[in-house]
């Protein structure tokens, strides 16, 4: 056992040095983990089951006040409403369960989100490319209340929701014309110009209690799918500052800036029972089959 601890300390330590793939690699580690410590323990016999999941869902629950919130009007940004409305994106999750008997278990579950956009835009003067990305990623302990008929289970319970939202970043790249008028001729000049801009909002973070209703069916003895649905009160925080930076280049041999830069800030708390999350599952079975004897 004191290999597995350092085993988990390694891999730690060096995804912390690893900043761009921290929130991909990191969680999914310390995951694996878990489920290889309660995979030695199922097979010493000292739970009567484990069962490991992969789901795929909705992100119903923080979703809504997402929206809310990572919304920007700007110069560049006129398409916004067109993120907004196109917002829904998968949630993918990773859930280990440990029954204590035939009736009560302890789950584990880990959640990744992605929303990246892009589109194209052309109005009058200004047209280009638009595209955003933003991942969320959540971890769910809970208490599961379990009944099984035959091939069918059914589980309900309590459950935590920890939510972490990271920065939401938006870049267009485009051109547009803008009028410059010349002092010294008294002449006014139509200029193309090339933008490069980039806008960070802050993320933040979310907490639920939830109650959750889970249905499962066994095809096989070990495997089957389920369908999972769970709903309850939010908390949740995001924002501080909106970092806006943009790069020009023009046509012609014109003394215009270079870059511009502007800072805001902006922020937002919500209460509130928030839409209901809901996933489809396929999960498999270690250790001892609930509702038959053990066998040596």
């Amino acid at each position: 056992m004191p290999k597995l601890f350092d085993l988990h300390l390694v891999i730690s330590q060096s995804s912390f040095h690893i900043k761009n793939l921290k929130m991909k690699i990191f969680p999914i580690k310390n995951y694996l983990f878990v489920l290889i410590v309660c995979s030695c323990l199922s097979a010493n016999g000292q739970i009567r089951r484990f069962e490991f999941s992969f789901g795929v869902g909705n992100n119903g629950q923080i979703q809504e006040v997402i929206d809310e919130y990572f919304y920007i009007s700007g110069p560049y940004y006129v398409f916004d409403e067109v993120q907004v409305s196109e917002a829904s994106n998968f949630k993918y999750s990773l859930a280990g369960k440990v029954f204590i008997n035939d009736h009560l278990s302890l789950r584990l579950k880990y959640g990744y989100s992605k929303m990246q956009k892009s589109y194209e835009y052309t109005s009058g003067f200004l047209s280009g490319d638009f595209w955003n990305k933003q991942t969320v990623t959540n971890f769910n302990p809970a208490l599961s209340f379990n009944k099984k008929f035959v091939k069918i289970n059914i589980s309900t319970g309590v459950e935590l929701a920890f939510y972490k939202v990271n920065d939401n970043i938006l870049y267009f790249e485009g051109k547009d014309h803008i009028v410059v008028e010349d002092l010294n001729n008294q002449n006014t000049y139509i200029v193309q110009r090339t933008i490069q801009s980039e806008t960070t909002m802050k993320g933040g973070k979310g907490t639920a209690i939830n109650c959750f209703l889970e249905l499962d069916y066994s095809f096989l003895k070990r495997m089957g799918v389920g369908i999972s649905m769970s709903y309850g009160y939010l908390w949740s925080e995001f924002g501080d500052e909106i970092i806006q930076k943009d790069e020009f280049s023009y046509s012609g041999n014109f003394n215009l800036p270079s870059s511009s830069g502007d800072v805001k800030y902006k922020k937002y708390k919500n209460k509130s029972f928030a839409p209901p999350e809901i996933s489809i599952f396929l999960f498999l079975r270690l250790g001892k089959i609930l509702g038959t004897p053990k066998t040596i």
